[in-house]
């Protein structure tokens, strides 16, 4: 998660920031998919996960959408 919230605002590809940022999206739809079954299986809490990365996540989404508007 870093690495692509790095991409997401210091890439200079519009296209590699968009597919960064795709794919940050289908991991947290992917955590948020777990049902608290296949959370106890996996040995995964994807609340915990989503916290860790929460700050940096919504700071690089502010970032790209003020460049957006610029």
């Amino acid at each position: 998660m870093p690495v692509l919230g790095k991409l997401m605002i210091e890439e200079p590809t519009l296209k590699m920031q968009t597919q960064a940022t795709r794919s940050v999206l289908y991991f947290c739809l992917g955590l948020l998919s777990f049902d608290e079954e296949d959370e106890e299986e996996a040995k995964v809490n994807g609340k915990e996960i989503m916290t860790i990365y929460a700050a940096q996540l919504l700071t690089s989404l502010v970032d790209i959408l003020n460049k957006s508007i610029s």
